[in-house]
This record gives C-alpha cells, sequence and structure tokens, in this order.
C-alpha cells in the first residue's frame, strides 16, 4: 500500500507540473476556430484576406457562412508552426480530417501586426510559399541571366522545330527532395516577383502583379536535380514546355520515380551526368554549368551558366 501510494504520489506531481505547461497561443487560436459557430465569435480571430472574405459572407444568407466553417473546421490534426518573424509564422496542419476531407493539409498564416495578439490572416496552400520572400528582398536583376535551349523534330509544331529560345531570366527553388531551375523566354520584373509574393499571402495588391510574365502562358526550359537525404544529387531531368501549343517532353535521369522516361536517359557519373560541368548548391544559392543534346523521339539542346538566389519553396 505504500508503494501504491508513493508511485501515485509522484504520478501527482508529475501531472501537476504539466498541466500548468503554457500551450502555444497560435494552436489555441485555431481551436477557437475551430469550434465557433457564429460570425461573431470569428471576427476577433481573423484578419487580413481571410477577415475580408468571411465579413463578405457574413453579410449574406446565414448558411453560406455554416457552410463555410463546415469547410475549414476540422476533426482531426497534426498542428506545427513554421515561423517566419516576431509578427508572422504559418500554422500548418497535416493530417487533417474533415467531415469532407481525409489526411489533407490545411495551412493558414498568422499574424500579430499589434505585437500582442496573434490573428488568421489567411488560407493558403503550403506548397505556393516562398519563404525566402518573407526574409529578403531581391531584385529582378538577380534573375535575369541569360541561356538558351531548342527542340527538333518532325511531329513538333512548326513553330517549335528548331527554333532556339534565347532565354533571359533563371529562377530556382528548393521543394522537398529536389531542386527545379525554370529558365523564362523574358527578363523578371518586380510585376513577377510581385506575382510570388502574393502566392506566399504577403501583402501584395491584385494590380501590383497584373503585368506579370510569369503568370502568363509561356514556353521555359526546366532542370530538375533530385536530392538525397544528405543533399547529394540522386537524378537530373531537362524538359521543355510550350502551354500555347500544348507540348511538353523531359528526358530524365536515374532515380526519377514520375514515370517512365519517354527517351532514353543521358549518361552519368554518380548520378550527375557529364553534360553539367559544375553544380555548386549552398544554402541560399546555386551556380550551374550545363551544355548537351539529347535524342530521343526529338533532339533538345541547352546550355545554361547562371549564378542565382535559391529560393526555398513550400512548408
Amino acid at each position: 500500500m505504500k508503494r501504491a501510494a508513493a508511485c501515485l504520489a509522484v504520478l501527482f506531481v508529475l501531472l501537476a507540473g504539466t498541466s500548468g505547461a503554457a500551450r502555444d497561443p497560435r494552436i489555441v487560436l485555431f481551436e477557437k476556430f475551430n469550434r465557433a459557430t457564429t460570425y461573431d465569435e470569428i471576427r476577433p480571430l481573423v484578419s487580413g484576406r481571410f477577415g475580408q472574405q468571411l465579413a463578405t459572407l457574413s453579410t449574406g444568407p446565414k448558411e453560406q457562412m455554416l457552410k463555410a466553417l463546415n469547410f475549414f473546421q476540422l476533426i482531426s490534426y497534426d498542428p506545427r508552426i513554421v515561423e517566419i518573424n516576431e509578427k508572422t509564422s504559418f500554422l500548418v496542419l497535416d493530417n487533417a480530417k474533415s467531415n469532407s476531407l481525409k489526411d489533407s493539409r490545411q495551412t493558414y498564416l498568422l499574424s500579430r501586426s499589434d505585437g500582442k495578439n496573434w490573428t488568421i490572416a489567411s488560407s493558403i496552400a503550403d506548397e505556393a510559399v516562398i519563404k525566402s520572400l518573407w526574409t529578403r528582398e531581391y531584385t529582378p536583376a538577380e534573375f535575369n541571366q541569360p541561356s538558351k535551349c531548342s527542340v527538333y523534330g518532325k511531329a513538333l509544331d512548326p513553330s517549335l522545330n528548331g527554333k532556339e529560345w534565347n532565354l533571359q531570366s533563371a529562377v530556382a527553388f528548393r521543394q522537398k527532395g529536389w531542386i527545379e531551375i525554370d529558365l523564362f523566354p523574358f527578363q523578371l520584373t518586380k510585376a513577377d516577383l510581385d506575382y510570388w509574393k502574393f502566392g506566399s499571402a504577403m501583402p501584395v495588391e491584385v494590380a501590383a502583379f497584373q503585368s506579370s510574365s510569369v503568370n502568363n502562358r509561356h514556353p521555359e526550359c526546366r532542370i530538375i536535380l533530385g536530392l538525397g537525404k544528405n543533399g547529394q544529387i540522386t537524378f537530373v531531368n531537362v524538359g521543355f514546355n510550350d502551354p500555347a501549343v500544348g507540348y511538353s517532353t523531359v528526358f530524365q535521369g536515374p532515380g526519377c520515380a514520375w514515370g517512365s522516361p519517354a527517351f532514353p536517359p543521358p549518361s552519368t557519373q554518380n548520378g550527375l551526368p557529364p553534360e553539367f560541368q559544375k553544380v555548386e548548391i549552398t544554402k541560399n544559392r546555386i551556380k550551374l554549368e550545363t551544355a548537351g543534346e539529347l535524342e530521343g523521339a526529338v533532339v533538345m539542346r541547352w546550355s545554361a551558366k547562371i549564378n542565382i538566389p535559391l529560393l526555398e519553396k513550400g512548408l
């Protein structure tokens, strides 16, 4: 009995020690939102775009607000916080389940503009968020570097066959498991950066990126570098895409799990094809020198020598 009493005493002390532990106010904020049943309950919890959208819904039939709440509110989820700065963070809800969703992910921008109280400022797609744009200001000139790309083949649209694209800018995104490098046939402008900022839930007006070329259908060459757990390159893909004529092609290197290669893969040495003379990757930058010609049903030629920022994309 004494031993049992001692165990109970220890358990009581442990429980007492944990019951008073402070909970993250950002997770508490979402719990309140998740339990709300009226706009009056929601209003002090939201701000920004999200607050404006819900305020508009509140002026309509009551059923509209209830339908919106039913969409956003969850039965279960695994929350995590992605820190940006003392006034901004993201709340990512992994394994989210609701009456209509199973094992999905929901992401919210959280804001503390007054320096005290957190609010839900936006509901966003986490894969579109470019975290680097939140932490540093970039200029278009940093990305405006030339490269070349062309495709040849009898079955190609005449507008593509043999045309050499003099590409004028390059953007590199580090995502989970790979780095994507997009080579564009135009120079980037502030409007293009604003377009990406808007998609990252930054405070940008829609009018700011109306002239964005990235936001329009355009041809581009693309290079994908697959990354292993230790950052080593595991495969390389080179491709061309022109949505205006509905054409896309890709040459796939080893280790690729995105489907059967349409063309023979390039020769490789330890995961890096000899067509890639230099690849230097740091946390915030990538240097790349590559040139080659690959032949399958079509022939693709490319050359690029770039030294550009490496942007973190996704949460």
